[in-house]
């Protein structure tokens, strides 16, 4: 019961914090440009087109507003 119950927290945390990535610019930045994941990372992980889409708007945006004016 003991275990059950530490298991169920630890589960809850887990969700909690997980979904709190979603939400994270920086996130969403490193999986597309980690060279394994991409924008394959979000398919797979079964996010909907808008949130990709959103996600791909997002790194574009920054990309264009932090970095393009440096090159």
């Amino acid at each position: 019961p003991a275990l059950c119950a530490a298991l169920r927290v630890a589960k809850i945390t887990l969700n909690r914090y997980y979904s709190l990535t979603n939400e994270s610019e920086t996130y969403q930045i490193a999986m597309v440009l980690h060279p394994s994941y991409k924008l394959d990372y979000f398919t797979s992980a079964g996010w909907q087109d808008e949130w990709i889409s959103m996600a791909h708007d997002i790194i574009h945006q920054v990309y264009e507003h932090s970095y393009k004016s440096h090159l």
